[in-house]
């Protein structure tokens, strides 16, 4: 692994895109839930990211993928795979970013979450909330 790799990222206001959805600017993982863009319930879809200076277009590869009708309370230290998180970053440092669905539907949210797991196969998802495969990037 390169020495890249446990560089700090660097500052970004940039929001990143998996597949056809955008979500916010890479944060750093808390555990407090009102710091950050939101705090309020929030229905969508989070990705814990680790920063990966091979990764492109922005260094920062996709751990996890989840959804929810209140993100800001799921990507948190407090999360059941958390400690799964940190052992595949590889560094101390975690980030997260969401997908607001303002509207959603919980199966909504799940077809993403599932289209996003099955694409980007992250190493911390273990499993897919449905079994869309990969023709739900082509529409």
């Amino acid at each position: 692994m390169s020495l890249l790799n446990y560089l700090p990222p660097p500052a970004t206001a940039q929001s990143i895109r998996f597949g056809d959805w955008i979500f916010s600017s890479p944060e750093l993982v808390t555990g407090n839930p009102f710091l950050g863009l939101g705090g309020l319930e929030s229905p969508g879809l989070y990705v814990v990211l680790a920063y990966d200076a091979g990764w492109r277009p922005l260094p920062y590869r996709p751990l996890y993928f989840g959804e929810s009708d209140n993100i800001w309370s799921r990507a948190t230290p407090s999360h059941e795979n958390y400690e799964s998180w940190k052992g595949e970053s590889r560094t101390a440092t975690l980030y997260r970013a969401f997908h607001y669905m303002t509207g959603s539907t919980r199966a909504e949210r799940q077809a993403r979450e599932s289209a996003l797991i099955a694409h980007y196969n992250p190493p911390c998802n273990q499993r897919l909330s449905f079994d869309l495969g990969l023709d739900f990037f082509r529409r």
